[in-house]
């Protein structure tokens, strides 16, 4: 059973079955595999990569990633997102949002709808208790079992946020709302606004990271509309790319051109920047591509494109330090996903995905990397056997 967008309805006793059968489906899909598993992204060759569709990864004994697949074939699916049983897939250059659920050890395909602008990178499921982010497990929920649920995808190129409503078969539908945004910065990438990140907070509220403009925006979801309430300026020339949650309720910041993290604190409405640290100090080549934290918030792993490094940030209160970095075991770091005690990076350009060992905080690789193709993004699925 399910609920359209704006429908409230009180849970039920076939909500929760429901709920279970997600659970088993999700924990169904490569059976076969032994191991945490995990949906993988990547660049198919409309974008120079080798990726046929959405493959699948397992973390073996030894806490290296074996990669099978694909489960899908669709054109470059390199940003993934997971709410129960569903999956949502951002077909970056054909600019769709394509939607699938698991069924069993397979991904059946729900919809295929275009997203608003150029280039989507990113996306979060808003509304329900479904919203998954990946590097994370995702809490299991049915199909459409909270009233108010919607995928929002950011578009780099137009800078504009989609809200695509979710149906009661648990796709995402056609667009029915743009927010778009203004603004640049200083830097040659910064010529207009590059929406890059969504993040939905556990109070409701929706964060977005504007790349072009140098802010984080925030906005009140109503159950069928994103409303912009405020934006939080971030220094010059950062490029804020990526978005992560920490326990205490701030929110850390990668800026891409900056090659910085930043710490923001809530206050009221809004956050304040108060606190930032340098992650190179290299040549102008480095990209920052990725961020994501310990299950503690503690440290703070962001991924360095170009010198092909993992930076390490501890945090200590309200200020940020960068205690080391290391190299990422491939090329390209697009992606990075902590999960318990092991760090695993997409390394997008070496077609690999390397796995480190996090027993003090500090990434200490196990073994080779492993065969991937392009990737760009890993999605926790459940545990194996």
């Amino acid at each position: 059973m399910s609920a359209h967008l704006g429908d409230h309805r009180p849970a039920t006793a076939a909500d929760a079955d429901a709920a279970a059968d997600a659970d088993a489906d999700a924990a169904a899909i490569g059976r076969g595999l032994v191991g945490t598993r995990y949906l993988i992204g990547g660049y198919g060759t409309d974008r120079g990569g080798t990726a046929a569709g959405i493959g699948l990864g397992a973390v073996d004994a030894d806490g290296r990633m074996r990669v099978t697949g694909p489960l899908a074939e669709v054109p470059s699916p390199s940003w993934l997102s997971l709410a129960g049983d569903r999956v949502y897939a951002l077909l970056e250059e054909t600019a769709e949002i394509a939607s699938f659920r698991i069924v069993g050890d397979r991904l059946d395909l729900l919809s295929r709808h275009p997203t608003a602008g150029g280039a989507p990178c990113h996306a979060a499921v808003v509304g329900g208790a479904g919203g998954g982010a990946p590097g994370a497990a995702s809490s299991s929920t049915a199909v459409g079992d909270a009233a108010g649920e919607a995928v929002v995808v950011a578009s780099y190129r137009t800078g504009m946020l989609a809200v695509h409503p979710v149906g009661v078969d648990g796709s995402a539908g056609p667009v029915a709302q743009v927010v778009t945004a203004h603004g640049s910065g200083p830097h040659p990438a910064q010529g207009g606004p590059h929406a890059h990140h969504v993040l939905a907070l556990p109070d409701g509220r929706v964060l977005s990271a504007d790349l072009g403009a140098d802010r984080v925006f925030v906005h009140d979801w109503n159950g069928t509309r994103l409303e912009r309430t405020a934006a939080v300026e971030v220094p010059p020339g950062t490029g804020p790319r990526d978005l992560c949650a920490l326990p205490d309720g701030c929110v850390a910041v990668l800026g891409e051109w900056s090659s910085s993290v930043l710490l923001l604190q809530p206050r009221g409405a809004t956050f304040d920047v108060v606190a930032e640290v340098a992650l190179w100090s290299g040549d102008d080549s480095c990209q920052a591509a990725a961020l994501a934290a310990s299950h503690d918030g503690r440290y703070l792993y962001a991924g360095l494109r170009g010198p092909d490094q993992v930076a390490v940030v501890e945090r200590r209160a309200d200020t940020l330090v960068l205690r080391t970095t290391v190299p990422s075991g491939g090329a390209w770091p697009r992606h990075l996903v902590v999960d318990g005690q092991r760090l695993h990076v997409a390394n997008q350009n070496s077609n690999s995905i390397a796995s480190f060992r996090l027993d003090d905080g500090v990434p200490r690789q196990l073994g080779d990397a492993v065969a991937a193709p392009s990737p760009t993004c890993l999605v926790r699925l459940s545990s194996g056997r």
